[in-house]
C-alpha cells in the first residue's frame, strides 16, 4: 500500500521529502533495488547502524555540489547520524545521487523529474534539537512547498 501511495503522490507531482524507510521506498516504488543488509552486501562499507545515541553525528556524507541538498545545508560535507541496515543499491530512474557517504554508500537523492522530490538516508529529524542545519530539512522543505508554519 505504501508503494501505490507513493507511486500516485509521484504521479501526481506531490512533494515528497523521504527520509530513511521513505528514501528506501520512493526508491523501489520507482523501480530501484535495495541491498538487503548493506554491511554484509557491500565492502569497505562500516556500521550503518550506529550504537551512539540517536542524535549523535557519527559519519560524514558528501553532498553533491550543485544539488538542492548542498544548497539546504550550506555545504558539501556534513556529519550525521545512521540508523540503518538497509541501503540503496541502484538508484531509480529519473533519480540522481545527491549525497554519499565516504564509503560510497548513496545517503540522499533528488528527482530530475519532479518539482520536489528528496531522499535522505539519515535522520535528521533526530538531530534537530542539537543541530540547527538540521531543522534546516524541515524548513528548507516547507519553503519549497509554500507552506508558512502558523504561530
Amino acid at each position: 500500500m505504501e508503494i501505490m501511495a507513493a507511486q500516485y503522490a509521484l504521479k501526481l507531482n506531490k512533494p515528497v521529502l523521504g527520509i530513511c524507510r521513505g528514501c528506501q521506498l520512493l526508491n523501489v516504488a520507482q523501480g530501484g533495488t535495495l541491498y538487503q543488509d548493506v554491511n554484509s552486501q557491500r565492502e569497505n562499507s562500516f556500521l550503518h547502524m550506529q550504537p551512539a545515541p540517536r542524535p549523535e553525528p557519527t559519519h560524514y556524507v558528501n553532498l553533491g555540489k550543485d544539488s538542492r541538498m548542498a544548497e539546504m545545508f550550506h555545504s558539501e560535507r556534513i556529519l550525521t547520524n545512521s540508523f540503518h541496515h538497509q541501503a540503496i543499491k541502484d538508484l531509480a530512474p529519473g533519480f540522481k545521487a545527491v549525497a554519499h557517504a565516504d564509503n560510497g554508500v548513496i545517503e540522499g537523492f533528488e528527482s530530475s523529474e519532479h518539482t520536489f522530490v528528496m531522499g535522505i538516508q539519515f535522520h535528521p529529524e533526530m538531530m534537530w534539537l542539537q543541530d540547527e542545519a538540521m531543522f534546516k530539512v524541515a524548513t528548507y522543505f516547507l519553503d519549497c512547498v509554500g507552506v508558512r508554519p502558523q504561530r
